[in-house]
């Protein structure tokens, strides 16, 4: 019988943003904007994977390794763009693959700059790139003539065909695959437009109604904590059991879990 794999894709909600060592000394005032966050990002990242939703899933699920491809700030299609680099050409011959993607805010998108995958996003941390987004929702919406609905139906419109490459690929390559959603307490009817009863994607909230729960999010960056994580995680785990029981096993402590960093990716470009 062969191993199972579980590669997870996704944004910072991935890659495991919030969990942070609180036994560490931050400065005062500490949170996500601060100067020197990304030297406290790294301190923590070990812990980010190990405490994050994939690693979760993975033992939830009985399998015996997990790659996660998660990267804070990314888009959907960066997110594409990552996989198709790293494994659309990959096997895994010793393992029965699942790719799990929760899908991020559709509006995000991404461009190459200087060999380096961008993206963009409404509340990054760098003006050009705002600039450029605000550019482009002008453009989507004809300078704001057009409803918010119809300007949402749009920017679902370019995710669902970036989550239809990488479910075709899977199919290919006859690895299962499956997806969440981030934005589906928000957007769900919109998503179900495009995605009608796509059996292979949950259009149950999985937790993120919760996302100002104080109980469940870190102060440092208002993402999910290990207990937010937990229930998330959870709710994946009820989901694909209630519809798609044969991608489950026994539960497992013993997990092997990788993370594939950006440098790795872009480098590879």
């Amino acid at each position: 019988m062969k191993k199972k794999l579980l590669i997870t894709m996704g944004c910072s909600h991935t890659e495991g943003l919030g969990c942070w060592d609180m036994n560490l000394q931050y400065p005062d005032g500490f949170d996500i904007r601060h100067t020197d966050a990304v030297t406290w990002q790294a301190l923590n990242r070990t812990r980010f994977h190990e405490l994050g939703w994939p690693n979760r899933l993975g033992k939830k699920l009985g399998y015996d390794k997990v790659i996660n491809l998660g990267v804070a700030g990314s888009s959907t299609s960066a997110q594409l763009k990552r996989f198709m680099l790293k494994y659309a050409d990959g096997e895994f011959l010793e393992y029965e693959v699942l790719v799990s993607w929760l899908l991020t805010d559709s509006t995000r998108t991404s461009f190459f700059r200087d060999g380096v995958c961008e993206s963009l996003l409404a509340n990054g941390f760098d003006n050009d790139k705002i600039t450029l987004f605000d550019s482009i929702y002008k453009f989507i919406s004809k300078n704001g003539k057009r409803t918010e609905p119809h300007i949402t139906l749009d920017y679902v419109r370019e995710e669902y065909i970036n989550r239809k490459v990488v479910k075709t690929i899977c199919e290919l390559k006859g690895w299962s695959f499956i997806s969440f959603h981030t934005q589906t307490h928000q957007t769900v009817n919109i998503i179900r437009q495009l995605y009608v009863d796509e059996k292979t994607h949950c259009f149950e909230d999985i937790g993120f109604e919760h996302e100002n729960n104080q109980n469940l999010i870190s102060k440092f960056c208002k993402h999910f904590n290990e207990d937010g994580y937990e229930m998330i995680a959870n709710r994946m785990f009820d989901w694909i059991f209630k519809n798609h029981p044969n991608l489950t096993e026994t539960p497992k402590d013993d997990i092997i879990c990788k993370w594939e960093n950006a440098s790795e990716f872009n480098n590879k470009v």
